[in-house]
């Protein structure tokens, strides 16, 4: 008799159910609010809306739902890491679940009132297609974007207006941390695409840059490139044009410590040099496109 196949939860709970690490816990400190929870208290109940996105910091919280007969079904325990509620505060609905605390939780809950600046690479439903939900809850909030992007969509599409961003322009968000736009039209693709960096951290958001496949871990200090090549190869999502490699290359002149992908691994290590080899593997490209 074959062996039961595993269900979804079971192979991809690690994609289900994401951990931080203490660095990106600590990064994201100033934005919550600490709260304790006792023995068996409710941080969300079925029916009713959380407080926000909740961090674990301490103690096990166990979510379950209710089954046909009303008995409660355990979902996931989620312990230090673990974060919950973040899918929620965006649709401003009430939970479909219960989350109890087993024994002392410390927590932070980080509201979407808080929220200041909405920003994304360039204008497509996979990267803002929830841009007005968020509007809509976090009132203080602006989208900020290039000018392009800005003057092309979002001045229509946007419920607030926009903030249109010059090309190296940066925002202050406070506590010495500052984020700069870069321009990168038609890297790899949209003609209103960008870029941010935080300057504090070295860390740049990339994009669709380094697109990959496949099932992989959150971070990664191993080799971006070779998997940004075969994706390439599988999809030819990008807009080859001759300035691709010049542009990337000024993005490696910033010597980012981190690089932040929206399809694939945060990574750590020589972003000048994973950014220099897939600018050389764009130039061939565009050489080879060329010829044909």
């Amino acid at each position: 008799m074959p062996a039961p196949k595993p269900s979804i939860i079971d192979t991809r709970r690690h994609q289900m159910f994401p951990t931080l690490v203490l660095a990106e816990i600590e990064r994201l400190r100033r934005f919550g609010v600490l709260r304790s929870y006792g023995p068996g208290e409710a941080l969300v109940k079925v029916g009713e809306v959380g407080a926000g996105l909740t961090i674990i910091l301490a103690g096990e919280v166990q979510v379950t739902q209710h089954d046909q007969s009303g008995r409660r079904e355990l979902i996931v325990t989620h312990g230090a890491g673990a974060f919950m509620g973040e899918l929620a505060q965006l649709s401003g609905r009430p939970a479909l679940v219960d989350a109890y605390a087993q024994g002392p939780v410390d927590a932070l809950i980080i509201a979407p009132e808080r929220l200041c600046w909405i920003a994304f690479g360039h204008y497509e439903a996979d990267e803002c297609g929830a841009m007005n939900d968020w509007l809509a809850i976090a009132p203080q909030a602006t989208v900020a974007h290039g000018r392009t992007g800005c003057y092309v969509s979002l001045n229509d599409m946007a419920d607030r207006s926009p903030r249109i961003l010059a090309d190296g322009e940066t925002i202050d968000l406070g506590k010495g941390r500052r984020v700069r736009y870069l321009d990168t039209p038609h890297i790899p693709h949209g003609w209103d695409a960008g870029v941010l960096y935080e300057e504090a951290s070295g860390t740049l958001l990339c994009g669709d840059l380094f697109t990959q496949t496949g099932d992989r871990a959150s971070l990664t200090e191993s080799d971006i490139v070779g998997p940004a090549i075969a994706a390439e190869d599988m999809f030819r999502f990008s807009s080859l044009n001759p300035g691709m490699g010049k542009t990337i290359r000024q993005l490696a002149k910033l010597e980012p410590r981190t690089l932040a992908l929206m399809h694939g691994p945060s990574f750590t290590g020589d972003g000048s040099g994973a950014l220099n080899a897939l600018a050389d593997d764009y130039d061939r490209r565009v050489r080879e496109a060329m010829t044909q």
